[in-house]
């Protein structure tokens, strides 16, 4: 713990693989990324964290192409000798501006590439309504669990209303809803069988019940 609170990156290692194979090593990975920065653009060199790396650089996907074309460019004219050029000596003064631009727009397409994945899986779930899916709790608020599917991985809500006729608290602590009549904790990694009750499309929004079992 104290490893963790000093911003040793080595200590997120060793909780994950010590958390390997148990049945807390679903809670325990989504805690420690709950608990990481998001990743932002800077005009300074912070190393990576994560990796424990001094130095970190990296060319992904085309949202973040501008980012890759500005590290391009300081590449090329590293390897020409021109890293004091006039072209590198405007882009370094405008460097903190065009961070900043570009981790905003970087937010904006991934929630944009967020909600339209949600729509596409609720536009597959819509001819699946009344069909039963293996899955795992990934998340718990006090009206409900968020069940990620195993076929597919898409995600959708299983409501406090749908967990039986008792009251459920949530407990902040644990992440977890608890049954106050019965005892019954519904917790992060819980694996469980669901069906599918509707669908709402332009929401993105999938909603589960649990499966009717004789004699329930």
């Amino acid at each position: 713990a104290a490893a963790l609170l000093a911003g040793d990156p080595f200590a997120i290692s060793r909780v994950l693989e010590r958390a390997r194979g148990t049945s807390g090593e679903y809670l325990a990975s989504a805690l420690l990324l709950r608990a990481q920065r998001r990743a932002t653009y800077l005009p300074h060199n912070e190393g990576h964290y994560a990796l424990g790396a001094s130095a970190y650089c990296h060319f992904t996907s085309p949202i973040r192409r501008y980012p890759d074309d500005v590290v391009h460019r300081a590449l090329k004219a590293h390897l020409a000798g021109k890293d004091g050029g006039r072209e590198q000596r405007a882009v370094e003064r405008v460097l903190p501006q065009l961070c900043e631009a570009c981790s905003s727009m970087e937010r904006t397409a991934d929630a944009a590439a967020r909600d339209s994945q949600k729509v596409k899986m609720a536009e597959l779930y819509e001819g699946r309504v009344g069909q039963v899916e293996r899955g795992v709790v990934s998340g718990c608020e006090r009206f409900g669990a968020f069940v990620s599917l195993d076929e597919t991985c898409a995600e959708g809500l299983l409501p406090v209303r749908a967990l039986g006729h008792e009251w459920y608290s949530y407990d902040e602590d644990r992440m977890a809803l608890v049954g106050e009549s019965t005892g019954t904790v519904w917790r992060l990694g819980q694996r469980v069988e669901v069906e599918v009750a509707g669908v709402d499309v332009a929401r993105g929004q999938i909603d589960f019940r649990l499966p009717e079992r004789p004699g329930r």
